[in-house]
């Protein structure tokens, strides 16, 4: 029963001897003004801060969270029509007195909206992975590179039902537009693009300028990354730029210095350095919770008449690399940036359970934002340390630091995080790829214990013919683990190639009138196997 104002009008309805209703008549209440309810307040009043000398840190974790807040509404889907390219003014001009460094140390975070970048320069035509501008070219080369292809069907991979949560894991947030070929190329490019004058790209640059002609440092320290120092070493010397806490992992991915008698995929002739990429300088890789670069030199064979250059990451060089040198290799590739391993193995079973990509690319949109919070705070709060317990040297030196860059500006911090659509795309591209692997498996599959049985309703949402449907009914065989083998004849033929252990137990429903054709099929069934005599009226034979 609805709660009826007492101030308002009501009319009884209603018969003798029923239940009266009441009617409440719409409209304001008698003096033209609404009733208003006391506000009543629930819980107990905060307390004041007591200790105003850590007002300043309280501030700054409260910026903090109001910015991962900002992040997470700021991060949306990448619409492909419109790229936003954010450019922060990170100085700040204003003088700071040693008696108020901490106060000056807050600074307010404003957000500079750029203009949109026009999307003629991102907009990629080729399907090539990279520009050959590179050192010594030739007109005569030809590039060769094979990276995969996007022009797929997905009609052949997804079920006109994009909305079922249990087969496809799409989300709640509704059905995911499907990109084309080229407005993924236009995503990508986004993805992949790194201002020349960016923190990034001079920080790429500077590690490609050591690299060259010698073998690479971390090699000879057992790894492939170039990593930056930890953040807290960064912070705790006197020079602290937060432009080192910008820089990226890079995968150093240079196979001539780990394998020998590499050759040209497509001429097989000896092979020679051409030279580092230049645009971009590194392919950018999104991982779980940040993005890490992928650096590698271009090759071009020592043909005389047609020299084909190709790129290190290219497929068909890796394949000649040993199988445990291939696995190092931690990255998925698309056109001109990719997606780490770890996240394609997270997606595949988050995929399969419900979360679809939808919620797949606000994880993302979290986990990178607080990677980036978390040195933003950093960075804040060793300042505000050091305000509180300055050196003499810092008292002596009046400086200003700069405001920390924001989530999406590519001069400094250059955070990006793939939208829905882009990583729906890119998972149906990498399942067709592993299609035909994942059916060969389910060719083997076998068991020794199996269990069947026979449907209708099946049929009915089969083809028919006139009206008419093919089959009659449909026969499916599991075994003990709940996964379906060939079925019978093709099923026995598998076991026999591959030196299978044929099946001892066969469950069904109709044991006798389904006996004679399950041991002509599976003569392993009556192995060792006595039969209990027939029983005449009522008494069992001897």
């Amino acid at each position: 029963m609805n709660n009826l104002n007492p101030c308002s009008k009501v009319e009884k309805t209603g018969g003798e001897g029923s239940f009266p209703r009441f009617k409440q008549k719409r409209g304001r209440l008698s003096g033209g003004k609404t009733e208003k309810k006391p506000e009543v307040v629930y819980g107990r009043p905060r307390k004041q801060i007591k200790n105003q000398s850590s007002m300043l840190n309280f501030t700054m974790q409260a910026k903090a969270s109001l910015k991962t807040i900002h992040n997470e509404q700021e991060h949306q889907q990448t619409n492909v029509g419109e790229i936003v390219d954010n450019n922060v003014d990170t100085t700040v001009d204003e003088s700071v007195p040693k008696e108020s460094f901490s106060i000056a140390v807050v600074v307010e975070l404003e957000e500079n909206h750029a203009s949109l970048v026009d999307q003629e320069e991102v907009v990629a035509t080729e399907a090539s992975t990279f520009e050959n501008s590179v050192d010594d070219e030739n007109e005569d080369e030809v590039n060769i590179d094979e990276f995969p292809n996007f022009d797929i069907q997905t009609a052949d991979l997804l079920d006109e039902d994009k909305g079922n949560d249990n087969e496809w894991g799409t989300d709640d947030e509704g059905d995911t537009e499907e990109l084309d070929e080229n407005e993924f190329i236009t995503v990508d490019n986004d993805a992949a693009s790194i201002l020349e004058e960016s923190y990034v790209n001079k920080y790429l640059a500077e590690l490609q300028e050591r690299l060259k002609g010698k073998r690479p440092e971390e090699y000879h320290n057992g790894t492939f990354w170039a990593h930056r120092k930890n953040p807290y070493f960064i912070l705790d010397s006197n020079n602290k730029d937060q432009g080192y806490l910008y820089t990226p992992r890079v995968f150093l991915y240079l196979p001539h210095y780990l394998v020998r008698d590499l050759t040209c995929p497509t001429c097989e002739a000896k092979i020679g350095v051409k030279g580092f990429n230049k645009k971009p300088i590194a392919r950018r890789i999104i991982d779980l919770n940040d993005c890490f670069y992928l650096m590698t030199t271009r090759y071009k064979c020592r043909k005389k008449d047609v020299k084909h250059t190709f790129d290190g990451c290219n497929p068909a060089l890796i394949r000649q690399l040993p199988l445990h040198l291939q696995a190092e290799f931690p990255v998925v590739l698309s056109h001109r940036s990719g997606l780490s391993k770890m996240l394609f193995k997270l997606m595949r079973p988050l995929f399969q359970h419900g979360i679809g990509p939808h919620r797949m690319s606000k994880v993302l949109r979290v986990m990178h934002t607080e990677k980036y919070d978390e040195l933003q705070l950093q960075y804040y709060t060793t300042l505000d340390h050091d305000a509180q317990s300055p050196s003499v040297l810092s008292m002596l030196q009046s400086r200003q630091y700069p405001e920390f860059s924001q989530f999406k500006d590519k001069m400094q911090y250059n955070g990006y995080v793939p939208s829905a659509n882009y990583i729906s795309y890119v998972y149906i591209f990498l399942i067709a790829k592993v299609r035909p692997f994942m059916d060969q498996l389910m060719s083997f599959v076998d068991g020794t214990v199996l269990k069947g049985d026979h449907s209708f309703k099946t049929i009915d949402h089969l083809a028919k013919i006139n009206g008419v449907s093919t089959f009659s009914c449909l026969y499916t065989v599991l075994n003990e683990h709940e996964e379906i083998p060939p079925q019978f004849l093709q099923m026995m033929d598998t076991y026999k190639k591959l030196n299978m252990k044929e099946p001892e137990h066969f469950y069904r429903d109709n044991v006798i009138g389904d006996q004679g054709f399950l041991k002509q099929v599976m003569p392993s069934l009556t192995k060792d196997v006595v039969p209990i005599p027939k029983c005449a009226n009522g008494q069992q034979q001897q």
